[in-house]
Parts: structure tokens; sequence; C-alpha cells
């Protein structure tokens, strides 16, 4: 492929991943009306998604047939751990080892083959995580936060969840990667489990987030709400020219009507914890256009739409020539 490559990938963080629930005793509006939103824009700019799953979600049946017809709609699945532990690269080996292995066999006997990509959530990473990916034939991995704004992000999480979800609560002075939100490359680049930075094109291929300019300043769906739609079309637009290889990051609460798809006993009841999701309660009118103003503009640029599978697989071709 000579013409630059561009993705969409949703990191599927379920409304219900930060509470305290039975995940299979109630419906999650995230795999039904909301990700239909989602595919309505697949279809009108013609490309696929690469999706990355809780695995836990996957032990609702409901759900269970939903990502699967996901896959069988050409739509890539990807692995984003198995309870979504915002300090998994800080975990033990063994618990590191169970949340990656638990969401793989739970994706693989979804959807019929193994997943070959993984996020971490938080971008919560270690060389413990890496090489268990590694061992169990990922070919990339998207857990580097290349940005200093990476503290805010955590700082906002800790503010908000306080001590009353231990399993959402992200522990700054636990983690190993620090540095990287500082040092580690802004383009792809080759990384084994003894370095977070190791430039030979071998081992498994890290797929940092994009950023823009010497300033890391981090560009995914998230910034619109953050910086609004002016200055986010501009960060996006210029973060597209600067990255050869750019895909866009988005979640589920990015389309949430929060008037029709929460019955209001759920929501009385989890509002608090809800609060973990920047601008939930936002008109679903203003988030359809603001997902729209991205991908006008990312199908704008001339790039080709592609799963992130089929990304690192062109990188990697690349890197042996």
């Amino acid at each position: 492929m000579n013409k630059k490559l561009v993705n969409i990938n949703i990191n599927f963080d379920s409304l219900f991943f930060p509470l305290s629930i039975d995940r299979c005793s109630m419906t999650d509006p995230s795999f039904f009306v909301i990700a239909d939103r989602f595919f309505e824009f697949s279809l009108k700019y013609n490309f696929k998604y690469t999706i990355f799953i809780i695995g836990k979600d996957l032990e609702n049946p409901e759900v269970a047939a939903r990502v699967r017809s996901w896959a069988e709609a050409g739509h890539e699945i990807g692995n984003h751990s198995y309870t979504h532990n915002p300090n998994l690269g800080s975990l033990s080996r063994q618990e590191m080892e169970f949340e990656v292995m638990k969401s793989h066999e739970l994706i693989t006997n979804c959807i019929g083959y193994e997943p070959k990509g993984f996020i971490s959530p938080s971008w919560s990473t270690s060389g413990d995580l890496i090489e268990i990916l590694m061992k169990a034939g990922y070919i990339y991995d998207t857990s580097v936060f290349p940005s200093y704004f990476q503290y805010f992000v955590l700082m906002k999480l800790m503010f908000l969840t306080g001590q009353k979800h231990p399993n959402f609560h992200p522990s700054f002075g636990l983690r190993r990667d620090k540095l990287a939100f500082f040092f580690a490359p802004r383009r792809p680049y080759f990384i084994g489990p003894e370095s977070l930075i190791k430039k030979k094109s071998e081992g498994l291929l890290m797929l940092p987030l994009p950023v823009a300019t010497a300033l890391r300043i981090p560009c995914w769906h998230t910034m619109y709400f953050v910086f609004g739609k002016h200055l986010m079309n501009w960060l996006l637009l210029k973060t597209i020219r600067e990255h050869e290889y750019f895909y866009y990051l988005v979640h589920p609460k990015d389309l949430v009507n929060y008037k029709t798809d929460l019955l209001d006993e759920f929501k009385n009841k989890y509002n608090t914890e809800l609060a973990v999701f920047e601008s939930l309660k936002m008109p679903i009118e203003e988030k359809t256009s603001y997902m729209d103003q991205a991908l006008s503009l990312l199908a704008a640029s001339g790039r080709k739409f592609v799963t992130m599978r089929k990304m690192a697989e062109n990188i990697i071709q690349q890197s042996k020539l």
C-alpha cells in the first residue's frame, strides 16, 4: 500500500464497566442502540472499525452474539483486557496474564479466531505486559500515551472515582511507564519486554496514540469535548498531516443519548459513578455533529480506511524492505 492509511477504532468501554453490577443481569445499551449509531457512520463513510472489547462483557450471551455479528461483518475485534483494570501494567505477572488471556479466550470463542491487537486500560503498560502479548501471538499493541496530558487524564479519573470503585481507580504511583508520557516515540515502533523503546524492527509493534507537534498534544475524539469544535478540527488536521499512519480513537459514550438510552432508575442509582464519562449528558445532536465532523475531515484527507491489523501488517511489511 502506497496510500497513507487511517483507522477508526472504538475502545469499547461499555457503560457498565466502572459500575459494581453484574454484566449479565442488565442490558447495556452500548452494544445495541449506541453501537448502531457508530455503524451508521461506518456505512456512510465506507470503513470497518477496529473494536477493542472488554472480555467480561462477552459472558453475556446477548452481547457475545452482537460482537460476533460485528466480526462477521468485517470489523476487527481486539482485546481490551478482561475486567478493564486501569492499573493493568502494574499488576503481578500472574494477574496480568489472567487479564490478557481470559479476555483472549472469550474473544476467540466468540468470533472463531484469535485477536491480534491489544490496548491496555488507561494505557497502562509494562515490560511484563509486552512479553505476555508477544507470547500470545499478538502483532500490535496501542498501549502507549506519549503525552504529558496523561497526567491530567489520570488525575481526573482519580478525582471522580475516589475510593468508591477500586477496580476503576487508577494509581499513578504504581505505574511503570511514567517516562513514556514524555519520551516514548510519537511514531510506530517495535518493542520488546526488556525495553519500552526498542529501535530494531523486531518484537511487538507499538502504535502510540497520535499526538501533534513536539508539544505532544494528544488527538482522540474526547478532545472535542475538551477543546471545542474549532480548536479540535485544527488539531485533527495538523495531526493527520504529521503522521503517515494515523488512527482515531473513540468510545461508546461519545454517542450516548442520555435522555433515551438509560432508564431513569439506572441514572438515579449510578449518576455519580457515570460522571467518569466526559460529556455524557451532552445532547446527542451535538455529539453526532462532532463525530460526523471528524470523519468528514478524515475522509477528505484522501487516506485509505483500514483496520488496525491491516495498518500494523503494512508497517511490519515496510520495516522489512
